[in-house]
């Protein structure tokens, strides 16, 4: 499929319309109704008001649309009668992971995220990670492999965030009987940001194109087009 499909003419018509969010003094609305609810995620103008140029992505509109990535999986797993490949965690994952005392990495914190899952049986597993509240990167595991990539479009992942992964996943190896073994960490070569907001669309997309097999080369789109894909796919409650 290809990752460039123009955006048809509703589309258009239904994200045109968003202005951009300014700034932490404009408050959400108490009283506004949600737009669309994805898996218990209520979207409201001014969530998607985050989506535009010019506006870092926050978390609610960031989860709504890994719901909508763990839907396709689970549809195309279906109809292909195979078992699920990708896992996909929400941005609450990775703080949860490291949000013990001092910050400091515990497994046991985010124990009930993957209580009854057994990792090793996925060939992937995405983990969006929130820096500070000022950057997205995304982190992609292969548990069968043994492998952490990281696809950061500032190249600003630090060594700490890495290893924390790597020792979730030998942890996780450790308390599922699997063997242990040596784990790789790999920072992947992709496509750079040109301004301090477009972080989020760059996971996003990049969760969209590795759970479709799509190399990181074809993430050749400008950032606004992948914006009001976003933006109209959440609208739709489905992916394009």
């Amino acid at each position: 499929m290809d990752p460039l499909l123009p955006l048809t003419p509703h589309a258009v018509s239904v994200t045109a319309p968003l202005k951009p969010y300014h700034g932490r003094t404009e408050a959400a609305p108490a009283d506004q109704e949600p737009l669309v609810v994805i898996d218990n995620i209520p979207l409201r103008l001014w969530d998607l008001r985050r989506v535009p140029p010019t506006v870092m992505m926050h978390d609610e509109a960031m989860n709504a649309y890994i719901s909508l990535l763990v839907r396709r999986e689970a549809t195309w797993a279906a109809v292909d009668q195979r078992p699920l490949r990708f896992h996909f965690f929400n941005t609450f994952f990775f703080t949860t992971l490291t949000s013990g005392r001092d910050e400091a990495y515990n497994y046991e914190s985010a124990a009930r995220w993957s209580r009854d899952i057994d990792f090793k049986k996925y060939e992937t597993v995405l983990i969006p990670i929130n820096v500070a509240n000022i950057h997205w990167l995304l982190a992609v595991v292969h548990p069968q492999r043994r492998v952490v990539d990281t696809y950061d479009s500032l190249g600003s992942a630090s060594d700490w965030m890495l290893q924390c992964i790597v020792q979730w996943g030998q942890d996780d190896a450790r308390t599922y009987g699997h063997p242990r073994g040596r784990w790789r960490k790999h920072k992947v070569r992709c496509r750079k940001q040109d301004n301090g907001k477009d972080c989020g669309v760059f996971v996003l997309k990049r969760m969209d194109h590795i759970s479709r097999g799509i190399a990181p080369e074809r993430m050749t789109g400008s950032m606004n087009y992948y914006r009001r894909r976003i933006a109209a796919e959440l609208l739709a409650m489905t992916l394009l």
